[in-house]
């Protein structure tokens, strides 16, 4: 297969309000949370990390995640205003999309993605802003 023929793959889930499809981040969006919220994620490494953990350590970077994940990164407020189990839902799927050839529980999934932001942040020279 070609990559012009490469389809990303995609999720749509069905809610009260309509129906909201995401695809899994990529290396674009893994920039943006890391300029965005590369100094709020430490923390998130601390005791078990779980949807509900971030949810409530990280709203913000929740809301930008779906809205990434939905390729409406503007309607990050709409996001961040869902009920959580809508956002629970979606988050769930994002990082399936996201590591989908990775075979291990959710919650190792989001530490590690962790990680890649603390990781990617301590490398980039401070001149670049993140």
């Amino acid at each position: 297969m070609s990559l012009q023929n490469f389809v990303i793959p995609t999720t749509t889930i069905p809610t009260a309000g309509g129906n909201i499809t995401v695809r899994g981040l990529g290396v674009d969006d893994l920039s943006t949370l890391i300029r965005t919220h590369g100094d709020d994620v430490a923390p998130l490494l601390d005791g078990e990390l779980n949807i509900d953990t971030l949810a409530t350590t990280a709203p913000a970077m929740v809301a930008d995640v779906i809205a990434l994940a939905a390729d409406a990164p503007e309607a990050a407020p709409t996001a961040a205003r869902m009920p959580i189990a809508i956002q629970s839902r979606l988050l769930t799927e994002v990082f399936k999309l996201t590591f989908t050839d990775i075979e291990m529980p959710l919650g190792e999934l989001f530490r590690r993605l962790v990680q890649m932001i603390l990781m990617a942040k301590s490398t980039v020279p401070d001149h670049y802003g993140i």
